[in-house]
This record gives structure tokens, C-alpha cells and sequence, in this order.
């Protein structure tokens, strides 16, 4: 292997390594940011829920004052 040939070749592999950093930088990037979008994802989750059982028990409380009003319709209605 002639010096050329050396240096053409260590080049190279210097190249690539450069490259492979990169890479490594890159992917430490994109884990951190898989972390934090997971972070998120589990925070919606958890209000999602939250706001789930809030609904029921609007709901409940809805059907609940409706059905107090139409009792309250049907007396008022008797009464005439």
C-alpha cells in the first residue's frame, strides 16, 4: 500500500467516522424528542381521561335536572 494509498484510505475512514458521530448526535436528538412527544402523549392521556369522567358526570347531572323538570312540568300541568 503505497502512502497515498494510506491516505486516501485513513481519510476516508476519518470520513466515516465523522459521519457515524453525526449519526450518534442525531440519534440522541430524535430519543429526546421521542421522550418528550411521549411525555405529552401521557399528559393528553391522563386530561383525556380526566375530562371523560368530568362528562359522565355532567351528563349524569344533566339527566338528573331534566328529569327534576319534567316532574315539575307534569305537577305544574296537573295543577291546572
Amino acid at each position: 500500500m503505497s502512502n497515498a494509498d494510506f491516505a486516501a484510505a485513513s481519510n476516508q475512514a476519518n470520513n466515516l467516522q465523522v459521519a457515524l458521530d453525526l449519526c450518534r448526535t442525531e440519534l440522541i436528538a430524535a430519543q429526546q424528542q421521542i421522550g418528550a412527544l411521549t411525555a405529552k402523549l401521557e399528559a393528553a392521556q391522563r386530561t383525556n381521561v380526566s375530562y371523560s369522567g368530568q362528562i359522565e358526570g355532567w351528563q349524569g347531572r344533566y339527566e338528573g335536572l331534566s328529569e327534576a323538570l319534567s316532574m315539575a312540568m307534569d305537577k305544574l300541568t296537573a295543577v291546572r
